[in-house]
């Protein structure tokens, strides 16, 4: 395969992954991307860092290879409880909804206003965490610490909010 095919599959497959994850499964069938256990270990980086609203999916998780070394499948790891999942996304949304109320951002923002206006509210209301333990947006909003990842998730979903193309 060309690498753009590769990379293809790889994105193809993060997606096929986020869906998985949104409706909380925890077994996720890839067969047909063939990827390498390097390449499903970029397609589950491409989900938790382009992904915040997914916080809930773990950073570990196991894989199934064919006799050609090849993925077949991956074991998904939450952080929560499957049946606590549907309540933190619920309480996700309403504090993130209150977080873009307090960065004072709103249809007739320019897009610099945006950037400022996350920057300086996230700077303001959060600390880093020195515990090197809150590494997302969720987490950094609801203990008022974060790593450098969930400061950059958190912006990340801020920048989404103004429609503003935004990477990690």
């Amino acid at each position: 395969l060309s690498a753009s095919a590769e990379s293809a599959d790889v994105s193809h497959a993060a997606e096929d992954i986020a869906a998985a994850v949104d409706k909380c499964h925890t077994e996720v069938d890839l067969t047909k991307y063939r990827l390498s256990p390097t390449e499903l270990g970029d397609a589950m980086r491409e989900v938790l860092y382009t992904r915040p609203e997914l916080f809930y999916l773990g950073e570990t998780w196991q894989y199934y290879t064919d006799n050609e070394k090849r993925v077949t499948r991956v074991l998904l790891d939450y952080r929560y409880a499957v049946a606590d999942i549907s309540a933190k996304r619920a309480e996700y949304a309403a504090l993130l909804s209150d977080f873009i109320a307090k960065c004072g951002i709103d249809e007739s923002s320019s897009d610099f206003e945006c950037v400022l206006a996350a920057h300086d509210t996230i700077i303001t209301l959060y600390s880093y965490d020195n515990m090197l333990v809150t590494d997302t947006a969720y987490g950094m909003l609801t203990s008022g610490t974060g790593v450098c990842e969930a400061y950059s998730l958190l912006f990340l979903e801020v920048m989404r909010h103004c429609d503003i193309e935004s990477f990690i």
